[in-house]
C-alpha cells in the first residue's frame, strides 16, 4: 500500500522526498513525468524520462537556469553584490570559460603524481591501525587526504588548517539538509537555520581569504591565479575581483572536496561488501602497475577499477538530484511548461529505475565495461549533463582511481558494521552515523 500523503504541498513534500522510497513510490503512482503543485513554492515538474530531461538540458537548454530559490543559500553565502556562480548569469559563464582548460581530462592528468603522492603518504598512517587491529572512522580519514589533495593542485600548495576546512563545509552542508526549516528558507520565511548559515559564513570567509592570499604569492599554478588574470582582462571593477575570487573559492570549497570523499566512502563501503569486486580490481592493478604507484598512462588502462567506480556513482550519486527553472514557456510534445515553473530531476532514483537498469539494486561495474546507449546519457548523470556539468567530474575521477588502485596494491577494507547505516540525502548524499572500517593486507 503507498504510503504517499494524499495532498502534497511544499513542507510534505520536503518532509518525504528525503525518505528512500518517496521517489520510486511517487514514480511508479504516477510515472516517469508528473506534476505537483507545491505551495507556497511553486509548480514542479518531476521528470524521470530520458526524452524530457534530454529537452531541458540540452535541446532547449537556454530556456533554463538554477532556480533563484534553491540557490538561495549559496547567494547569502556566496555573494553580497549579485547572484551567485551557481546560476546562469555573465558571472557563471566567465569563470566557468576562465576555468575549463584548467579542468580538462588532458589537464587533469597532470596531477596523477600529486595523488599518488600523496595517497602514498596517506597509506603510511594506516599502519598503525593495522598493527593495532584498531577500527578507523574512514569519513575523518579519507577527508584529510581529499583536502591535502584539493589545496596541492587547486590552491598551488596553500598551507591551511584541513581541519578547519571540513567543520566549516560540513557545517555549511548539514544546515542545508532538507527539513521544515529549508522549506521556510525556500518560501522567503527567516529562520534560525538561516542565522545559523550567516554564522558559518564568516569561519567560510576567513579560510577563503586565506588561500586566495597564498595562491596570489605563490609562484605555483593555481586557479586563483588563472581567475584573477582573467577579471584582468575582462577589464572587471579592481573592487569587485576579491569578491569574485572570494566566491569563486567558496563555491570550490562546499563542492569540492566533500564529493569526492563521499565517493570514495561508499566505493570502500562496496568493496567491502562485494569482496569478490575488490579482489578483481586488485588483479587488474597489479597486473598493469605492478607495486609501482599508477601513472597517467595506467589510468585508462584499469577498465574494471574505473568500471567500478562509475557503479558506485551510479548507486551513490554524490549530488542525488537537480533542478531547473524556466525562463519562458516551453512544451514537449503535450507537455506544457509556464514560465517560472520548476523542472526537478531525481538523478538518484533514474540511476536505480529497473525499466532502464538489470538489477538496479545490486552493485554490478560490469555494467560499465561496454559503452552505454545514447539514452544512458540523459539518466545517468552523477556530474549532472549538458553545459551545468560539474567541472571537476575528471578531477574527481582521476583522483578516486588513483586513490583505490593504490588501496588494492596491498590492502583489503572490512565494514565493522552495516546495520545502522542510513542515507541522509541533502545537497550531498551522505550516511547517518560515521562509518567505522578496519583495515589489513591482502
Amino acid at each position: 500500500m503507498s504510503s504517499i500523503p494524499k495532498n502534497i504541498n511544499a513542507f510534505t513534500f520536503f518532509k518525504e522526498i528525503f525518505r528512500s522510497n518517496f521517489m520510486f513510490e511517487l514514480i511508479e503512482e504516477r510515472g516517469e513525468v508528473f506534476n505537483l503543485n507545491l505551495k507556497p513554492i511553486g509548480y514542479f515538474h518531476f521528470f524521470a524520462n530520458p526524452s524530457f530531461v534530454k529537452h531541458v538540458m540540452f535541446d532547449n537548454k537556454e530556456n533554463y537556469i538554477k532556480p533563484p530559490m534553491f540557490t538561495k543559500p549559496f547567494w547569502d553565502l556566496v555573494q553580497e553584490f549579485g547572484l551567485p556562480h551557481t546560476n546562469d548569469y555573465k558571472i557563471w559563464r566567465e569563470d566557468r570559460t576562465a576555468l575549463k582548460n584548467y579542468f580538462d581530462q588532458a589537464s587533469v592528468k597532470n596531477f596523477t603524481a600529486i595523488f599518488a603522492n600523496n595517497t602514498q603518504k596517506w597509506l603510511a598512517g594506516l599502519e598503525e591501525y593495522m598493527i593495532q587491529k584498531k577500527a578507523i572512522n574512514i569519513g575523518d580519514f579519507v577527508s584529510q587526504l581529499d583536502i591535502i589533495n584539493f589545496i596541492d593542485t587547486l590552491f598551488g600548495g596553500a598551507r591551511v588548517d584541513s581541519s578547519q576546512i571540513r567543520k566549516a563545509t560540513d557545517d555549511f552542508i548539514d544546515a542545508l539538509t532538507p527539513d521544515f526549516e529549508t522549506t521556510l528558507q525556500f518560501a522567503g520565511i527567516p529562520t534560525l537555520k538561516g542565522f545559523r548559515i550567516k554564522k558559518i559564513k564568516t569561519k567560510i570567509y576567513t579560510l577563503a581569504d586565506e588561500l586566495i592570499k597564498q595562491c596570489l604569492d605563490s609562484n605555483n599554478q593555481n586557479l586563483i591565479k588563472i581567475l584573477a588574470e582573467a577579471y584582468r582582462h575582462l577589464n572587471i571593477d579592481p573592487k569587485l575581483i576579491h569578491k569574485r575570487l572570494q566566491g569563486e573559492t567558496i563555491i570550490f570549497i562546499i563542492a569540492g572536496y566533500p564529493t569526492t570523499t563521499t565517493l570514495s566512502i561508499w566505493l570502500l563501503m562496496y568493496l567491502s561488501l562485494y569482496p569478490k569486486m575488490a579482489d578483481m580490481i586488485s588483479e587488474e592493478v597489479i597486473a598493469i602497475c605492478g607495486n609501482q604507484s599508477p601513472t597517467a598512462d595506467h589510468i585508462e588502462k584499469l577498465v574494471f577499477t574505473r568500471a567500478a567506480i562509475q557503479e558506485t556513482l551510479r548507486m551513490q550519486p554524490s549530488v542525488p538530484f537537480t533542478s531547473l527553472q524556466a525562463i519562458g514557456d516551453d512544451a514537449i510534445g503535450l507537455h506544457k511548461i509556464k514560465k517560472g515553473d520548476i523542472i526537478y530531476i531525481p538523478i538518484y532514483h533514474m540511476q536505480r529505475l529497473p525499466q532502464y537498469w538489470l538489477n538496479p539494486a545490486g552493485f554490478d561495474p560490469t555494467r560499465f565495461l561496454s559503452p552505454l546507449s545514447e539514452q544512458y546519457k540523459y539518466i545517468y548523470m552523477p556530474f549532472i549533463a549538458g553545459p551545468r556539468a560539474c567541472l571537476g567530474q575528471h578531477f574527481a575521477i582521476l583522483e578516486t582511481t588513483v586513490f583505490i588502485a593504490m588501496i588494492a596494491q596491498r590492502y583489503r577494507f572490512s565494514l565493522t558494521s552495516i546495520s545502522s547505516l542510513e542515507i541522509v540525502k541533502s545537497i550531498v548524499n551522505r550516511l547517518n552515523k560515521n562509518v567505522t572500517m578496519t583495515v589489513s593486507l591482502r
